[in-house]
């Protein structure tokens, strides 16, 4: 893609279902590079960015959540709001994509997918159907397809999503889960090891104790890891998302190697994440093999971004990034990494994961993005 003048302001438009950390460090890092020639406005239907994440509703100029209308008209109304020339959904699910392309001619859309929901077996929320399975599938084609371009956030993710339907490829980006550069640890915290002689990992991001299936139920996992006494410190996502938090600390006031955290502000997260040994990426495959395939969680990027190498299974898109810049282990089970664990000298996985970092930093790929919507703005012209 042919870098454009990034001195050109314009107005953008967010819409994402419930705003997540890759939208808030989109606007963060698009702020960063062009100040006040951008105005970014936020229209969702969730929860708001400070109950997620401890801060993040600075850096949008508009902020508008649903109050009760159709999709359609929320949509409407939060374009005749806000004006943007550029739309930017992201799913999961993708029906507000579906109600932009449908309401806002004339605004190219980009569609961003996070999750593939076509090869979520285990179902997106608790509640989830065959029916509801079978509309994410027809609503992630009409998404993809009727939208001015992509944003994809792993090329995993970008060869299913080409594979499967009919969609114009030049207009397409993958964009991977990059950290803040001001969210980074301005200094590293005492290693637990250090104290106690013990291996000490760190596990960030969504668990459920509701869906035996999904790849976020991790209770036996955890179970597992202590009976080889590796400590396991989760930090969740607020229990608001899953409603699932209880089970986990259930879990750690039962086991003396499984240390359950309150959640947090997601910049105190990551300088906490420094005292531990490594991040934890292995997740549940009883149902979704297909996603864990391609998907790359914000958590992998983030546990390298402090230093710490990642444990994983074989997943592909997780078990490429771990092994091309060598910053972890990968197991095909629980058993397998605490025996690799036990053998191994840690110091050339954490000068690697150190070294990864300034490659991990989104403001210096979010010229990609703006390169993406200046495009869509002079095909329109």
């Amino acid at each position: 893609m042919v870098c454009r003048d990034s001195s050109r302001g314009f107005r953008l438009l967010f819409l994402q279902p419930q705003p997540c950390i890759r939208t808030l460090k989109y606007a963060k890092a698009l702020k960063h590079v062009l100040g006040g020639k951008i105005s970014i406005s936020l229209a969702h239907m969730g929860h708001d960015l400070k109950a997620l994440y401890g801060y993040g509703e600075g850096y949008f100029d508009n902020i508008v959540r649903r109050k009760g209308e159709s999709l359609d008209s929320f949509v409407s109304n939060a374009v005749d709001d806000t004006r943007p020339e550029i739309i930017h959904s992201h799913n999961a699910p993708d029906y507000l994509t579906i109600a932009a392309n449908r309401t806002s001619e004339g605004i190219p859309v980009v569609h961003d997918t996070h999750e593939v929901l076509s090869i979520h077996h285990s179902g997106f929320f608790s509640q989830d159907s065959e029916e509801s399975l079978s509309r994410y599938a027809l609503e992630e084609k009409v998404a993809n397809e009727r939208s001015d371009a992509r944003v994809y956030a792993t090329d995993g993710i970008r060869r299913y999503i080409q594979r499967r339907y009919r969609v114009n490829r030049d207009n397409d980006l993958v964009f991977p889960n990059h950290v803040s550069r001001s969210c980074l640890p301005k200094s590293f915290k005492r290693k637990l090891s250090d104290r106690d002689g013990q291996t000490h990992i760190a596990y960030v991001g969504c668990v459920t104790s509701l869906l035996r299936e999904s790849h976020y139920y991790l209770l036996d996992i955890f179970k597992e890891l202590a009976s080889h006494k590796l400590h396991i410190h989760i930090h969740p996502t607020s229990d608001l998302i899953t409603r699932s938090n209880q089970a986990y600390k259930e879990l750690a006031e039962k086991n003396g190697f499984v240390h359950y955290h309150e959640h947090m502000d997601r910049r105190e997260l990551l300088k906490q994440l420094t005292q531990y040994d490594y991040g934890w990426a292995g997740l549940n495959i009883a149902s979704n093999t297909k996603h864990l395939e391609i998907a790359l969680p914000n958590k992998v990027i983030e546990y390298v971004a402090c230093g710490l190498p990642v444990l994983a299974f074989p997943h592909n898109a997780i078990r490429h990034f771990i092994e091309k810049g060598g910053v972890g282990l990968v197991g095909k089970n629980v058993h397998d990494l605490a025996e690799q664990l036990a053998d191994l000298d840690p110091s050339e996985l954490e000068s690697n994961a150190k070294k990864c970092t300034q490659s991990v930093i989104i403001e210096d790929r979010i010229g990609q993005l703006i390169d993406l919507y200046q495009l869509l703005i002079d095909q329109r012209a």
